[in-house]
């Protein structure tokens, strides 16, 4: 019964990896409807498995593809679900970056109390070990601010994510800083 089991669950992860390839494939070609359904198929079999962090992989990607797609309620609804895995594994940065993309989303939805709110209440506390993380927050809250004309907090944040992009050496995050 146990190699039957065994067998089994190795039938269904090879499931996954053709839908998730699939998926890809469709992401790369702009079908990005039927690259959702590709990933929700996936997700599915990774949940039976009981797969998490597979699972939390998974609605990421679902989450862009919504995110792309302009369904932003979908691209919410599965950062949820990375924050829920991610409070089973405990897993902070995994928790962090679902507050920061649902914050993400909020902006593209012209919702700048709640991004801010995202950002400062929710995903900054959790990176308070986590400097590339909290080089990122300090970003999108200059972005935030920076998109409601509140030009001085943006100079502040974007100044904090500068200090930090310097002492961690991120040519990138220096440039980026600098736009």
């Amino acid at each position: 019964v146990g190699e039957f089991i065994s067998f089994l669950d190795e039938d269904f992860r090879n499931q996954s990896l053709v839908f998730n390839t699939l998926a890809l494939y469709y992401v790369k070609t702009g079908d990005l409807e039927t690259a959702a359904g590709y990933f929700l198929q996936s997700l599915q079999i990774k949940e039976k498995l009981n797969d998490k962090p597979a699972m939390a992989k998974l609605a990421a990607n679902l989450a862009d593809v919504y995110q792309l797609s302009g369904n932003y309620p979908q691209a919410v609804n599965f950062n949820e679900y990375i924050i829920r895995i991610g409070k089973d594994l405990k897993k902070y940065d995994l928790i962090s970056l679902a507050y920061l993309n649902i914050a993400a989303v909020n902006l593209l939805q012209k919702k700048y109390s709640e991004a801010e709110t995202n950002v400062l209440r929710k995903a900054l506390p959790l990176f308070k070990w986590n400097q590339v993380g909290r080089m990122r927050s300090f970003s999108m809250l200059a972005g935030i601010y920076a998109m409601q004309n509140r030009y001085s907090e943006a100079k502040w944040y974007n100044l904090q994510a500068r200090r930090i992009a310097d002492m961690l050496n991120d040519t990138q995050a220096q440039i980026s800083s600098l736009v």
